[in-house]
Order: C-alpha cells, then structure tokens, then sequence
C-alpha cells in the first residue's frame, strides 16, 4: 500500500472523538507548493486513530505537522441524493514541527510517543 508523508499547516484546531469505543483525532492541514511561479496549496483531511491521543491537546490552528499514513478514500450519500467522495489520510505518525504563534509557546519540535520496536530488555541485546 502507498504510504503518504506530508508537512501541514493546520486550518482549524483538531477534533478529538470516539467511534465504537476508539479514539480519533480527525484536523485538516493546508500543504503548498511552488509550480511554475505559482503556489498550489491542497487540503487534506486526517484521521489519527489509537490511543495516543495526548498530542490532540497541541493540534491547533496554524500549527505545523509533519505526517506519514494511508491514503482512505470514503463515500457517502449527500443530502441532495449525490454520491460524494472524501479522500483523507489515516495517520500512522505525527510530529509536531511548531506551534503557533497565538498558542504563545515556544517554537520546537515534539516528537509524538513512539512504540517501542522490540519488546526485548536492552540488556538482553547481543552488543
């Protein structure tokens, strides 16, 4: 499966929900790029499942992001009775880049929480 990375600046402060008793993180994040002269900025909508949810408190508006995930491309019935479309990312890691400014905390990197790879003891390692 293709795996996405993107830099996003958020549009709007994050969402935290629960669906069928699991946590959610949905933001949206805004990614530019130069073309021709010309700046082409694209939206996209994101979907952080799990329980690491403590990073949701820093996810607000015009924050900026650095994610990796899976593209999901969803379908529903509109209102009028047209099928839309939504295509949107499921995060499989974030990092924190800079807060904003209005958030008045300081500009540094946060690494989310990480797994740990190996279960194994650090003194059970051969080297």
């Amino acid at each position: 499966m293709l795996k996405i990375t993107a830099t996003l600046t958020l549009g709007n402060d994050a969402e935290l929900k629960q669906i069928n008793g699991k946590n959610v993180i949905n933001f949206s994040g805004a990614h530019s790029e130069k073309y021709n002269g010309e700046t082409k900025t694209t939206w996209v909508d994101c979907a952080k499942w799990g329980d690491q949810i403590k990073v949701a408190d820093y996810l607000k508006k015009g924050t900026k992001v650095y994610v990796e995930g899976f593209p999901e491309v969803r379908s529903y019935q509109a209102k009028d009775g047209t099928t839309k479309v939504i295509q949107s990312i499921r995060v499989s890691h974030i990092e924190l880049l800079a807060w904003s400014e209005k958030n008045n905390e300081p500009k540094q990197e946060v690494k989310q929480e990480q797994q740990p790879i190996s279960s194994h003891d650090e003194n059970d390692l051969p080297f």
